[in-house]
């Protein structure tokens, strides 16, 4: 009896929390932008990058000299910046390096707005879906305390108890493997990403784009679906200089972009931005380690 309860429990926990984390479908993957994207596959870290990225294919931040390394603007705020990318922007005016950006009022305040906007749109777990997702787990441990409780009572009455034990050790491991990570996206976003991941693959660090034709919005995306590799293939200097995460969000990028991710040596000579005035991004000959000798993209 105990057994049939804790599977249909299971079972009935499996059903709810797919229909939980199922999220709103139908949602069209080019009304996202490029931060948004970042957002759904990284979080408010690689939100950050994504915005970093198209601001500095537009030439508009650096970084101050060593030791400091603080993110500086150099150029006026390219037309069209996302809120984000604004406010990365004038947090680069305000001796802040890389990892501190998120800490930055205005900066955070996009990052809310961010979240607020996608959970609207069904593609991140919002407060009541996390509510409907310890529910759950309460109720899968209100089974589990329910076999304990028998399980003792059975000891007392030197009664078997061989096959209940099997089946609250499997229940615990069912809980744990069900709640040991808390949901980042919905089934909704992993199907938007899917779908632009399959149609961007020419983004792809393995690809060697030309930021020239793509400028700083095909900058953002990259870094949005690919991960930081894309920002250190494009620009192994900067992204040296400013400390990015070198495998950040990377899960999704091919092996044959590893030479730029991992080892930071790149070729080919990237340019970011678009038409005249554009600017090299990344190396025309070989930059071992990352840090020395490419262009800077953008500046």
């Amino acid at each position: 009896m105990y057994l049939v309860l804790a599977i249909g429990t299971v079972v009935g926990v499996l059903v709810h929390r797919h229909r939980v984390l199922a999220g709103i479908p139908g949602v069209s993957a080019n009304s996202l932008a490029a931060q948004e994207i970042a957002y759904l596959q990284g979080g408010p870290e690689l939100a950050i990058y994504s915005a970093l990225a198209a601001l500095r294919c537009a030439g508009a931040v650096g970084t101050s000299p060593a030791p400091d390394r603080f993110l500086v603007p150099t150029e006026a705020l390219p037309a069209g910046a996302s809120p984000l990318e604004r406010a990365v922007y004038a947090a680069a005016g305000t001796s802040r390096r890389t990892g501190q950006l998120a800490a930055d009022a205005g900066v955070a305040a996009e990052l809310a707005r961010l979240r607020e906007r996608l959970e609207q749109m069904g593609l991140l777990p919002g407060v009541a879906a996390f509510g409907a997702l310890r529910t759950g787990r309460r109720v899968l441990l209100a089974v589990l305390l329910l076999g304990v409780a028998r399980l003792f009572a059975g000891i007392a009455n030197d009664r078997p108890v061989g096959y209940l034990v099997v089946a609250l050790v499997a229940l615990a491991v069912v809980i744990v493997l069900l709640y040991r990570r808390r949901p980042r996206r919905t089934q909704a976003a992993d199907h938007v990403l899917t779908v632009l991941r399959g149609g961007n693959t020419h983004l792809a660090p393995a690809q060697h784009p030309a930021w020239t034709l793509y400028g700083a919005t095909g900058a953002a995306t990259a870094v949005a679906l690919f991960g930081t590799p894309a920002l250190w293939a494009a620009d192994p200097a900067f992204a040296a200089e400013a400390d990015v995460r070198r495998r950040f969000a990377a899960a999704y990028v091919g092996a044959g972009s590893s030479g730029g991710a991992t080892s930071g040596s790149t070729s080919g000579g990237y340019s970011c931005g678009a038409g005249s005035g554009s600017s090299s991004c990344g190396s025309s000959g070989s930059d071992s380690g990352g840090g020395g000798g490419g262009g800077g993209c953008g500046g």
